[in-house]
């Protein structure tokens, strides 16, 4: 039930702020549906002359209409003076100031749920703005928290990335030192394999004969060499006897 009649007043309020905004004056909700059978509130608000107040009705009347919301029963239009608008729960009394007076709706309809005068309304808007402040203030610091938090991680982020920079280069020099050490450790393949490999039968064979030769070869050489020596002393020794 409280939930049905939040919804009616959210409606009623949607008339009053119509009625506000076309600067009609002394505006006040009445709840009647505990007296009455036509409806379940009356708003009544005041305009500054007849020509005001059907501004006020047609006003409201297209408003509604854009909402998909049509009036039900109109009356006193024409004159101006006291127009009605009938929308079954919700009933607008639109007067000029004079007929106000005179019939004093608020008084005859007195033993309402209640009134609700337009300081009453401009308290309710304003715990209303209020509201919806402390709403967007809440959000927007969500929003800057969050923005932060990510901010903090990116950075976090970022400097991990950066401590993990050299860790990298320097494994990664690790890895390429044993690789150069090892090429620079390597044995000349070549030479190696020219000691290794064997000589073959015929030319260790040859080698050796050549080498016996170059021996013989020595020895002879040798041998006439003693002999020239031989021959010079003999004939430097018949020299001298003769």
């Amino acid at each position: 039930m409280e939930k049905k009649e939040n919804k009616d007043l959210n409606s009623v309020f949607n008339f009053v702020k119509l009625l506000d905004e076309k600067k009609a004056t002394d505006i006040l909700i009445i709840g009647i549906s505990k007296v009455a059978g036509i409806g379940d509130y009356f708003v009544i608000a005041t305009a500054q002359n007849a020509i005001h107040a059907r501004a006020l009705a047609d006003f409201i009347e297209v408003e509604q209409s854009k909402l998909g919301r049509e009036v039900l029963r109109r009356d006193g239009v024409n004159e101006g003076r006291w127009i009605v608008l009938d929308y079954g729960d919700i009933i607008i009394h639109i007067f000029v100031e004079e007929l106000r007076l005179f019939y004093q709706l608020e008084k005859l309809w007195g033993e309402g749920k209640n009134i609700i005068k337009m300081a009453d309304i401009e308290r309710e808007r304003e715990n209303q703005r209020k509201a919806n402040f402390k709403q967007e203030q809440a959000a927007v610091k969500a929003e800057e928290k969050k923005a932060e938090k990510e901010k903090k991680e990116n950075a976090k982020q970022v400097k991990s990335e950066a401590k993990a920079k050299p860790a990298k280069a320097e494994a990664k020099a690790r890895q390429a030192k044993p690789k150069s050490e090892a090429k620079q450790s390597m044995p000349d393949t070549k030479a190696t394999k020219d000691i290794s490999k064997p000589a073959k039968p015929g030319v260790k064979a040859a080698k050796v004969k050549l080498r016996k030769g170059e021996a013989s070869m020595d020895v002879a050489g040798d041998k006439l060499a003693a002999e020239n020596r031989e021959k010079k002393s003999k004939h430097t020794s018949v020299k001298k006897v003769s």
